[in-house]
């Protein structure tokens, strides 16, 4: 049989617009730069450090990067206008080394980490019991630590879940000792007409396809997720406070 013909009447059982990536379901992502040597704490740039480089990598030492840690927890704690919801997850990573489990890269410790057990590109799954809206992404990671164990690519997918997710942002990382914020509603995201300016979401998941000298494994001291504060529970939080202050008044001056 011809060719042609036979091609037609493929196309007829199966047209190959059905084999064509779906549009409507396809997240033009932004991909980011994570540079700790052009930027700063207020550098324009989508991603935010929430450590100062002021000092050149050479003169990075223990000290300092302990420091750079407990400063980056610090200064996520507060703000006022997001929630830590990062324990309200469960978290599921595609291996794990023995002795060094995903709780190593949750308990707000440096000198503790989560490290992969297998072939890349690892993968870090996070499911929540509902819908979360999310504001920050938080990761610490550092070249000075973790040398060729360094993630040198981290790719962002939500969803609903593992089947459904979708690529959000794809960061590339070329140098970083420290805390660094992703914000949801500057990634631009673009699915057709809508632009994704925040993450809605029950699923997120975190893959790690390159590490930084060609290494295998991939260590994680510290990751974050922020969502939204509810404006509900910061005025009750509010109201608490005021109704506190107010029998303490009171007692202080007690009815004869």
């Amino acid at each position: 049989m011809d060719e042609s013909k036979l091609l037609a009447i493929l196309d007829k059982l199966t047209p190959t617009s059905f084999l064509d990536p779906n549009e409507s379901d396809v997240v033009k992502n932004t991909l980011m730069l994570c540079d700790d040597a052009k930027m700063n704490e207020d550098h324009s740039a989508s991603i935010k450090l929430l450590y100062s480089n002021t000092i050149s990598y050479e003169a990075i030492d223990a000290d300092v990067i302990k420091q750079r840690f407990s400063d980056g927890i610090h200064r996520m704690e507060e703000k006022e206008d997001t929630t830590d919801v990062t324990h309200l997850a469960y978290w599921k990573p595609s291996s794990t080394k023995v002795n060094f489990p995903i709780e190593n890269a949750l308990n707000h410790d440096p000198n503790s980490y989560w490290q992969s057990d297998g072939k890349q590109p690892h993968r870090m799954d996070i499911y929540f019991s509902k819908f979360m809206n999310l504001k920050y992404l938080a990761f610490y990671l550092s070249q000075f630590q973790d040398e060729s164990y360094t993630p040198r690519e981290i790719k962002i997918y939500y969803g609903n879940g593992p089947n459904d997710c979708r690529l959000f942002v794809h960061v590339i990382i070329q140098s970083v000792n420290g805390w660094f914020l992703i914000p949801t509603d500057t990634a631009r995201c673009v699915d057709m007409e809508v632009t994704v300016t925040e993450l809605n979401c029950r699923f997120l998941r975190f893959e790690f396809p390159f590490n930084f000298e060609h290494g295998k494994d991939t260590h994680l001291r510290g990751m974050k997720i922020l969502a939204k504060a509810n404006k509900k529970s910061v005025e009750m939080d509010g109201w608490l406070k005021t109704s506190t202050m107010e029998n303490n008044f009171l007692n202080a001056f007690p009815l004869k």
